[in-house]
């Protein structure tokens, strides 16, 4: 199970990150015209109907409570779901760090092409396959996660992930200071944007695989639709979290910003230290 959440999490960031570095490829290539955008619009909406076509080919599954009914909270977390995390103090953590780390996710990519477009003097192209080397490292490292846990949940991992990410950023925020020229920069940001994607991909599989096998199968459901929820705010608060920092460091440079989300990650780092959990064949059954 680790190893196939590697693939689906090194694919599903692949996606993510590409999709967003095409954008600044297909801009310049357009040569600024913005009466052409629509065709990129054209194209996104050519791969949402591929996407579409392809999941009705996905195998339909037992449901977990056919008899259950349909109730107002289930549009958010249900009242049996909150009663679990509430007693799952180790589940409840895995969420909370899945959570974070996609708030960080949000934060980074728009910081990473402003910091290439505004502090490095790139390009939209040079910005672009700048931020896609992220996507390379998370591919990286959501395979080694995946190879490296084998049969089991391996929160050292994680540990180890946020400690990445917290240099990373670091470096990413001395880097105007270093008196490099701007390709020396580009060169030296795409080295420590691969380096932060691959400490992210050992950061996220663990948690992925744990919060899809800790609750009881009537559960699982439920569990996956509230990490996916509880995400998607995150998402939506890093955006107005990204603007207030961009207000805060208009004289200092948004590089800043990787600042903050160091200090963000480095709880994480240093206080998440739950026991390893050992993956039995029935949690693989169950899935």
């Amino acid at each position: 199970l680790p190893l196939a959440n590697g693939v689906v999490q090194m694919t599903t960031f692949l996606a993510i990150i590409f999709g967003t570095a095409l954008c600044g490829v297909f801009k310049q290539e357009l040569g600024g015209a913005e009466s052409r955008l629509w065709q990129i619009s054209a194209a996104c909406v050519g791969v949402a109907v591929i996407g579409t076509a392809t999941s009705l080919l996905v195998r339909r599954t037992r449901v977990a409570e056919p008899g259950l009914a349909f109730q107002l909270e289930s549009l958010a977390i249900d009242q049996p779901t909150l009663r679990m995390l509430r007693d799952d103090r180790t589940l409840l953590g895995a969420l909370l760090a899945t959570v974070l780390f996609w708030f960080l996710g949000g934060i980074c990519l728009p910081t990473v092409n402003a910091f290439g477009k505004e502090q490095l003097g790139l390009g939209d192209r040079s910005t672009s396959l700048m931020t896609a080397c992220i996507g390379f490292g998370i591919a990286v490292g959501c395979v080694v996660a995946g190879l490296a846990s084998r049969h089991r949940i391996r929160f050292g991992l994680v540990r180890l992930g946020a400690w990445g990410m917290a240099v990373m950023f670091g470096l990413l925020a001395l880097l105007p200071s270093a008196g490099l020229s701007s390709d020396q920069s580009s060169i030296a940001g795409g080295a420590l944007l691969t380096l932060l994607g691959m400490s992210a991909g050992v950061f996220a599989v663990p948690l992925q695989t744990f919060l899809q096998t800790r609750p009881p199968s009537k559960q699982k459901g439920r569990m996956i639709a509230t990490m996916n929820v509880c995400t998607w705010i995150g998402i939506l608060l890093s955006a107005g979290f990204y603007g207030f920092c961009s207000k805060l460091f208009t004289t200092g440079g948004i590089s800043n910003t990787f600042y903050v989300t160091a200090a963000l990650i480095l709880p994480v780092a240093l206080l998440y230290r739950p026991a390893d959990q050992l993956l039995t064949s029935a949690h693989t059954a169950e899935e």
